[in-house]
């Protein structure tokens, strides 16, 4: 699978992150809840240089973390513009935070 140029897709396998269009590492996470392990993974990305992110989830504690977080991580990076997908098949919400 090609990743469009100057995006990335970071997706998990157990403790192993692996990063589609990228050459970059991220240290093994072993996080055992994937809403916290999402936060991880929003945070490494913004530490290497990207500034928008979208979020995918169906999971309202997601966004509550998010939320709760979004302060944290502006002190990392200022410009971070963070989407936010919503929601399951045709029902799905986009909002930046």
């Amino acid at each position: 699978m090609k990743c469009p140029e100057r995006k990335k897709v970071v997706t998990t396998s157990d403790a192993t992150a692996l990063i589609l269009g990228s050459n970059q590492s991220m240290g093994p996470c072993d996080h055992e809840e994937a809403d916290t392990r999402l936060l991880i993974h929003l945070q490494d990305a913004l530490q290497n240089g990207c500034t928008t992110c979208l979020v995918r989830t169906v999971d309202t504690d997601v966004v509550v973390i998010l939320i709760g977080k979004f302060h944290h991580l502006l002190t990392l990076c200022p410009d971070v513009n963070v989407w936010v997908a919503f929601g399951i098949q045709a029902k799905v919400s986009r909002t930046t935070m």
